[in-house]
This record gives C-alpha cells, sequence and structure tokens, in this order.
C-alpha cells in the first residue's frame, strides 16, 4: 500500500528523507515560479524561430505514437542530450542490445540534431524528446514509459527526472560519466540540489579516476561508483581504406592525391581562425584545399562569403558542387563529416576557440589525422590529454599559434608515424561500452518495484 501511494502522491515524494524531501520542495518551488518564463522561452522558440518545433508535444509530456508503440513496463530509457552524447550513446545500446535477455531500448535528446542523429545510427530504436523538467510533463512520461531502468549519457542530472524514476523503481546510471569545471562551480553553490539528486542514481559509471573523485565529492556514494572508460572510443569508427578514400575523394570531386586540412564542427568565429590557419599552410603547400564542416550547416552561405573575401574560391557539398580546381569546400550535409578527415593531412576541431568546450577529436584520430585544437577544452580534457601524451593532438593557445602548427603538420612529414600513433591509440582505449551495458543490464534486470 505504502508503495502504491508514493506513486500515486502529487506532493512531495513519500520515499524522501527530511532534506531530500526540502530539497525537492525547494527545487520545484523554484522551477514553478520560472515556469511562466521558461514556457514563454519555449512557446518563442516554436512558434518565433521554428527551434524546438520538431518533438514539442513530447517535450510537455504529452503521448505520442511513437512513445505508445513502446512496451510499458519493459523498457531500458537511453538519454542523449546531443550529437556528442548519442555518439557516445550508440556503441552501449548495440552492446546492450548484443546481451542473451535484452529489453526494448529507447533513446531520449534535447537537441533536434541529436534526435535526427540517434535516428540515424540506431535505427532500429525508438527515439523521442527529453520532457523539460517540470513534475507533470515528466510524471506523465514516467507513468507512461515505467522503464526498468534509465541510463543518462555524461553529465545529464535532470533533478525530478531521476527522483520520479527512481520511486517508480527503476535502476538509475549516469554512464560515460564526466564532471566538468562548470559542473563543479554549480555543485559550489547549488550543492544540497546535487545531493538529493545524485542519490537517486545506483551506478555512476565515469569516465576517469578523476571524474569519479569529482562525483564522489559532490555527494555519490563511493561503493556505487565504477571508473569504465569513455566509450567514444568504441564509436570512433574504423580507418577509411585506401579504395574507400579514392572513392570519397571522387564524389566530393576531389583531385586524386591532392592533400586536404580539415575544419570539422566549427561554430561562429572558429571558421576565421581555420581559413587563417589555411592561408599560412598554402604559403608552403600551394595544392592544400580546405574542408571545411560548420557545426551549423546554415552558415555554409555565410563561410562561402566569407572565403571569398580572402581570396579564395569556395563551393558547397550540398549544392551538388563538386571541389574540383576550389579552394575552400564547405561541407553542409550531415554524417559525411567522420569518413571526410581521412583526407586530410591535418585536422582542426572546432568548439575549441569558443567557449563550447569542445567537439569529437576521435573522429580524425579514427582515421590517422594528427588534431590541433584551441584552449576551450573542458568538455575533451581527458581524451586531448591521451592524445597529446600519444603525440598526435596538440592544444594551441592562439590562432596565430595554430596556424603555424597546422602548416607544419600539413606538410606531410612523419604522416605515417602520425598514423600508426592515432590508430594505436584508439585500438587500446576500447572497451568501455560493454561494461556500461553489462552495468545497465544488471540494473534493469533488479528492477522493477516503486520505491517506499
Amino acid at each position: 500500500m505504502r508503495c502504491s501511494i508514493a506513486w500515486r502522491t502529487r506532493g512531495w515524494p513519500m520515499s524522501e528523507g527530511g532534506s531530500g524531501r526540502g530539497a525537492f520542495l525547494a527545487y520545484n518551488a523554484a522551477l514553478t515560479l520560472a515556469s511562466p518564463a521558461l514556457l514563454g522561452w519555449f512557446g518563442y522558440r516554436v512558434l518565433v524561430n521554428g527551434k524546438s518545433r520538431d518533438g514539442w508535444a513530447e517535450r510537455l509530456g504529452w503521448p505520442t505514437e511513437r512513445q505508445r508503440a513502446l512496451k510499458r513496463g519493459d523498457i531500458v530509457w537511453f538519454h542523449a542530450v546531443s550529437v556528442g552524447e548519442v555518439a557516445a550513446t550508440a556503441p552501449v545500446v548495440r552492446a546492450y542490445l548484443a546481451l542473451p535477455g535484452a529489453r526494448q531500448p529507447a533513446i531520449s535528446t534535447i537537441t533536434a540534431t541529436g534526435h535526427q542523429m540517434a535516428r540515424k545510427v540506431l535505427p532500429e530504436v525508438t527515439a523521442f524528446y527529453l520532457p523539460v523538467d517540470l513534475l507533470p510533463p515528466v510524471r506523465a512520461v514516467v507513468g507512461r514509459l515505467r522503464p526498468r531502468c534509465l541510463a543518462l549519457c555524461e553529465a545529464e542530472i535532470w533533478p525530478n527526472l531521476l527522483s520520479e524514476t527512481s520511486r517508480a523503481g527503476a535502476g538509475v546510471a549516469l554512464f560515460n560519466g564526466r564532471v566538468t569545471d562548470h559542473m563543479l562551480q554549480n555543485a559550489s553553490r547549488h550543492g544540497w540540489i546535487f545531493r538529493w539528486a545524485l542519490s537517486h542514481i545506483d551506478r555512476f559509471l565515469m569516465q576517469t579516476e578523476e571524474d569519479a573523485e569529482r562525483i564522489i565529492s559532490l555527494g555519490a556514494r563511493p561503493e556505487a561508483v565504477t571508473v569504465t572508460g569513455n566509450t567514444k572510443f568504441d564509436e570512433a569508427g574504423e580507418p577509411l581504406s585506401e579504395d574507400q578514400k579514392r572513392e570519397l575523394a571522387e564524389r566530393f570531386g576531389v583531385e586524386p592525391g591532392r592533400p586536404a586540412f580539415v575544419a570539422g564542427s566549427t561554430n561562429p568565429g572558429e571558421d576565421e581562425v581555420a581559413l587563417q590557419a589555411f592561408l599560412e599552410a598554402r604559403r608552403r603547400g600551394p595544392d592544400l584545399f580546405l574542408l571545411i564542416a560548420p557545426r551549423q550547416v546554415e552558415r555554409a552561405p555565410d563561410i562561402c562569403r566569407l572565403a571569398e573575401s580572402a581570396g579564395l574560391s569556395a563551393v558547397r557539398r550540398s549544392t551538388g558542387c563538386q571541389a574540383g580546381s576550389a579552394d575552400v569546400l564547405v561541407l553542409d550535409t550531415f554524417g559525411e563529416l567522420a569518413a571526410a578527415y581521412a583526407l586530410g593531412r591535418v585536422a582542426f576541431v572546432g568548439g575549441t576557440f569558443v567557449d563550447k568546450g569542445g567537439h569529437n577529436i576521435l573522429q580524425p584520430l579514427a582515421q590517422g589525422v594528427p588534431v590541433v585544437y584551441g584552449p576551450y577544452d573542458y568538455k575533451i580534457r581527458d581524451i586531448g590529454a591521451r592524445a597529446r601524451q600519444a603525440g598526435v593532438a596538440f592544444r594551441e593557445e592562439t590562432p596565430e599559434a595554430l596556424a603555424s602548427r597546422v602548416a607544419e603538420l600539413a606538410s606531410g612529414r612523419d604522416a605515417e608515424e602520425y598514423r600508426r600513433r592515432a590508430l594505436e591509440l584508439i585500438r587500446s582505449s576500447r572497451g568501455a561500452s560493454e561494461a556500461c551495458a553489462r552495468a545497465i543490464f544488471e540494473l534493469a534486470e533488479g528492477a522493477g518495484q516503486p520505491r517506499a
């Protein structure tokens, strides 16, 4: 009877202790006060600029056909906020599905690009949008799905989602977990919320020893914390063969053997950095061309204009134009960047000269290509440190230093040695996904009863 009351009560959770109940009330009181502004902002994104329009009903907790198609009470719910987290989640889902007795997985995301990628890389898995962390939509979705386990990727701490899912009897895991400096700063101001939220997580599967120590300092139980490694190494892919490289170059219209500098996942303010580095490298190797893939593909026309203002010819991949003898090919398509790195002698990865924390440096390394990036690297801190130690990544503080490094690497000297080191780093770092999948499987099989 007590379990039933805990599930149906619309006040505070009956399972919370005094401090937890206080945190629950304070957090939701703050959300209630802020909800008019939050809903107004959400409405603006949907109605005015079109963002969040896809999946708005799911974000508000309303039922959709794809959620109804899931088998209630027999679901393992994975959550990945956006593209990078989906890349880290995909190998875990595949490893989970390979286990005998695996239940039906589903995956939620927050961003539209993350949703698109989830549908692309996990076509057999139902993808939907995470509800906003207000009690009514969270309770509606958790009650509709009644998952056996909730597995959140990296640093996704949503207090109401964690509390409601745990109370429903599901096991809860944080996998590929990391604790950024920004997260530590937030915790120093709102430690009571973090402690309450983390108390609902059964397993913390962390990337590094430092991440493990940090999550314990925030309130995680030490016995629940395990270091499993970084699952993104398992999703890094295999290097293209020489035949595959030739086919890719032909598809892009690149002259055989023409060397490339690949600038991937650039953000506003980083296109200029990439162009500056390219112009410096061109002084030493005039055959070099730039393949630039913006993080936001709608910026492709602006990048073409920027290149042309620097005296360079530029074409866009989405228009069907081929690189030919152009100086710059703007890769404004979805899903081609990972393979495109194979054409490069050197790669620059964005999100590192603007305050984004760094995007995926493993994709170029998986193709045996050395990578250069900027000082904003807090999201790739561990991977970057390991790659620098292996001698295949270079962190530069200024655009000028980056340009000099790109010019040096674009010469092609020691290219085979860089390739050997990069591929060995990827090979020796795999295996985290299987460890995470086994832990999630065990949680799902041990779950099922609402918590009193």
